[in-house]
């Protein structure tokens, strides 16, 4: 719940942010450890790779919003 918290307070500062976010998504949890060392002690590339592709689905994600509602703004043109 603190790397949760932590995570959206540290949201602005960068490599410091993907890791509370990369521990609060629990993928590379260890069960001796808490999330924020279970990351530390991943593979980076593993852990960089994750990211990645994170980032690609949010990426997705956005343009596909955006389309939906371009679709709609034409839609609402067509019917006026």
């Amino acid at each position: 719940m603190e790397a949760i918290r932590a995570g959206k307070i540290l949201e602005p500062y960068g490599w410091l942010n993907s890791l509370f976010g990369v521990a609060n998504d629990n993928v590379f949890k260890i069960n001796e450890h808490d999330p924020i060392e279970s990351v530390k002690r991943a593979n980076v590339l593993r852990v960089l790779t994750y990211l990645s592709w994170k980032n690609a689905v949010n990426d997705c994600k956005i343009i596909h919003t955006e389309l939906l509602q371009e679709k709609q703004k034409r839609e609402q043109k067509r019917r006026k």
